[in-house]
């Protein structure tokens, strides 16, 4: 394989590696045992509403994905570093790493170091499981998220030049009846047979809270389980859907974009 494409400033504003499992009896104690292994790290939380379990279907026709809720008192809680830039997420049936971008100047730690965060805590939570008698989760699916706030300026680019940034989106001018839109929403789904899994990819326009300006928000998502036995790291998945991530990210956008809004370097 040629080497992967890389821009000397992606658009790269939050990365999620995480895990899904069977429900484990995770009551709020364990919970705060668990935080008070990582607090040197992760020394704040919060708590937010349970994520759905989402888990992606093979064998019938097109895409197909089971959700499913569970009832439970114990909400996802976020333990945060310092900078709130590093956090981990954990609820009864999922485990998630994240990267976010909170202050605007700063570099996109890339791939790897973000790996090796999500491996340390998936690491020190398995062993939690195994020392406080929870047994060994049984992980259901991976999943790899990269979210690009990609900016419009009103001067050069707007919601009806889309087609700038993105080769299978085009507004058509003039229009009878129709002026320019308002808002966008697309979504698309992608096999990837050989690690069995599929890729989701988002597109939507909204307004940023920061400053008030537009702009798009597109969300590649990779989930699915190479196979029923695998076991921690799932090295070989979740680098080839980072590989497919980024491919899918250069195939998605225009030479346009890559060189005047992200300087592509190869």
């Amino acid at each position: 394989m040629s080497q992967l494409p890389e821009f000397n400033k992606p658009p790269i504003i939050e990365v999620v590696f995480g895990i899904q499992f069977e429900p484990i009896p995770l009551e709020a104690p364990k919970v705060g045992a668990f935080w008070q292994r990582i607090r040197k790290d992760y020394p704040k939380t919060q708590t937010a509403p349970l994520l759905p379990a989402v888990k992606e279907m093979f064998g019938g026709h097109g895409a197909q994905q089971e959700i499913s809720f569970f009832q439970t008192s114990i909400q996802r809680t976020f333990f945060l570093d310092e900078t709130e830039a590093w956090l981990v997420q954990l609820q009864p049936d999922r485990f998630l790493t994240n990267w976010r971008r909170l202050d605007p100047t700063a570099d996109y730690p890339r791939y790897a170091s973000v790996k090796a965060k999500f491996e340390d805590s998936v690491s020190r939570f398995l062993h939690f499981c195994s020392e406080e008698a929870l047994g060994n989760p049984r992980v259901n699916q991976l999943e790899l998220t990269y979210i690009n706030h990609i900016a419009l300026d009103a001067g050069e680019l707007d919601l009806a030049s889309v087609g700038k940034i993105f080769r299978d989106l085009q507004w058509g001018k003039p229009r009878d009846v129709l002026p320019e839109p308002e808002s966008l929403a697309w979504k698309v789904t992608f096999p990837i047979h050989e690690i069995t899994s599929r890729l989701h990819v988002s597109l939507n326009h909204a307004i940023r809270r920061l400053d008030e300006k537009p702009l798009f928000i597109l969300e590649l998502t990779v989930r699915g389980m190479p196979a029923a036995d695998s076991a921690p790291p799932w090295n070989e998945w979740f680098n080839a859907s980072h590989e497919r991530i980024v491919r899918a990210f250069a195939d998605l956008t225009t030479d346009f974009a890559h060189q005047n809004l992200w300087s592509r370097i190869r």
